[in-house]
């Protein structure tokens, strides 16, 4: 059932991703799967339109939903595609862009670029301290990853 659920994945893939133009699937592929080897309740993929620094891009959405109690305690998934020196998505040729960063009490934000290709992502979780002063948290946890080829104005 494993293999059968990944090959109409991977087609899926192949019809939503093609119509792209100068998309590289491979990159959209690989965050999903690293996702999906989690626990969650939501892994979905669509393409869609976006608007980052005041442009509108059309690109591809990966929306993710779990719970912190589902997952793995070695595992944090809201690090799982910076590109950290020597990592993975260091080695392909990501890059932080640290105009667009933040983290803050209940949600993370970067973007990475690869070239033409950039991604937002947005992790959203319960954190704050409350008014007597406890730090609070919650179970949800929610990320959206965006990507599109950047826009060159000339």
């Amino acid at each position: 059932m494993k293999k059968e659920k990944w090959i109409i994945i991977y087609f899926l893939f192949i019809v939503v991703i093609a119509s792209a133009e100068n998309f590289d699937d491979t990159v959209f592929i690989k965050f999903y799967q690293a996702l999906d080897s989690l626990n969650f309740i939501k892994n979905e993929i669509a393409p869609t339109a976006f608007e980052f620094d005041n442009k509108t891009y059309n690109g591809y959405e990966i929306i993710f939903e779990t719970k912190w109690s589902l997952l793995d305690k070695d595992i944090d998934p809201m690090d799982m595609f910076y590109p950290y020196e020597n990592s993975y998505w260091y080695n392909a040729g990501w890059r932080a862009d640290t105009r667009f960063c933040a983290d803050g009490a209940g949600s993370t934000f970067y973007l990475i670029r690869n070239g033409d290709l950039f991604c937002t992502v947005r992790w959203e979780f319960v954190s704050y301290i409350d008014d007597y002063g406890d730090y609070v948290t919650g179970d949800e946890l929610s990320g959206k990853i965006q990507c599109a080829v950047e826009i060159i104005e000339k």
